[in-house]
């Protein structure tokens, strides 16, 4: 096989394997799977190591010593004691033995075939039909790496939002009954905190704490006053917990707002609240949004978002501004 078709085919075995869209995973997963071919000076890593290559290309087959059984458990020996030393992510370490076993065992579909369970000279070939197995460079190697960077790019898109499985649970709406129910019996007239352990799905950045429930679609919306987030959309969660707060009451009402000045308004709201919505307002250039409102209060031109952003920052940061628009309000008292 051509060295672009060993890294596409063992970057999609990882990542649907080890269920990861990480790029460092799929990165040396990639280089793994190239290090099989270092036994001849016409692969792409044997130019490379052209010294190397040519030592073994004199002693062995191609396809047989480094495309062994014997080899990837040498791989996965040297791998799991650096492991030991520099304590890298777990799927890293796994992704180098992986990546090149993927690669040897997909050489097994070639005419030639490999030598597997080397010092044993039997060729190794997947196919009964010689005709049917691939040839390097032969279109039905083409065939192979199109379908594999189809099914790559559907990985990484579920992984990307937490695996098959979390994405499966998100879209189908499940969760556990005994935590909805909890909510649904208490959200009305208390406060709901939930304490979490994940990640969000952006950019993988760990997310753990005690939140505020401020209202549920699909998956919790959570917010510490400073941030907002989705369960099972912007935060993947791998530990939720629920629990029952002080009783209060919990009041929605619309505030409208037509070419008028903001604050007045809220100023009659009571309570501890927060706002969702948007509004068109006169003067951008003199918004003063606090940095640590981050994504709960966002501008865009003349239109301010507010996403279940408190009050009293919202009054900071809308202080003198005339607006069109309205919002949502969600008062605990």
């Amino acid at each position: 096989m051509m060295s672009v078709t060993h890294a596409v085919v063992s970057a999609t075995a990882v990542s649907l394997i080890l269920q990861s869209a990480d790029p460092v995973v799929l990165g040396v997963a990639v280089i793994a799977s190239q290090i099989p071919d270092i036994d001849t000076t016409e692969s792409t890593i044997g130019s490379m190591f052209y010294p190397i290559a040519s030592w073994i290309e004199a002693r062995f087959p191609h396809r047989s010593i480094t495309h062994s059984l014997l080899a990837t458990a040498a791989i996965a020996l040297l791998t799991w004691l650096s492991w030991l030393i520099l304590t890298y992510p777990v799927k890293v370490a796994i992704a180098i033995p992986l990546g090149y076993f993927i690669s040897c065992f997909a050489d097994t579909f070639t005419k030639q075939g490999v030598q597997l369970f080397f010092p044993e000279p039997v060729w190794c070939v997947c196919g009964a039909n010689p005709r049917r197995r691939l040839k390097t460079g032969g279109r039905g190697e083409y065939w192979v790496m199109a379908v594999s960077v189809v099914v790559l790019l559907i990985s990484l898109h579920f992984n990307a939002s937490g695996g098959i499985v979390q994405t499966a649970t998100t879209s189908l709406g499940l969760k556990d009954p005994s935590i909805m129910r909890t909510y649904n019996q208490n959200a009305a007239n208390h406060r709901i905190w939930a304490t979490v352990e994940g990640y969000r799905a952006s950019d993988r950045a760990p997310v753990s704490g005690r939140f505020l429930v401020v209202g549920e679609d699909s998956g919790f919306i959570l917010t510490d006053g400073t941030k907002v987030h989705h369960v099972g959309k912007s935060l993947i969660t791998s530990s939720l917990k629920l629990e029952v707060g002080k009783p209060v009451t919990v009041t929605t009402q619309q505030l409208t707002f037509d070419d008028e000045e903001v604050n007045p308004k809220l100023k009659t709201v009571t309570g501890e609240a927060y706002l969702n919505g948007s509004l068109d307002i006169d003067m951008p250039e003199a918004m003063q949004v606090d940095t640590a409102a981050g994504e709960i209060l966002t501008i865009s031109g003349s239109k301010v978002t507010l996403n279940y952003c408190p009050v009293s920052l919202a009054m900071q940061a809308l202080e003198n501004q005339w607006a069109i628009g309205a919002l949502e309000v969600k008062t605990y008292e």
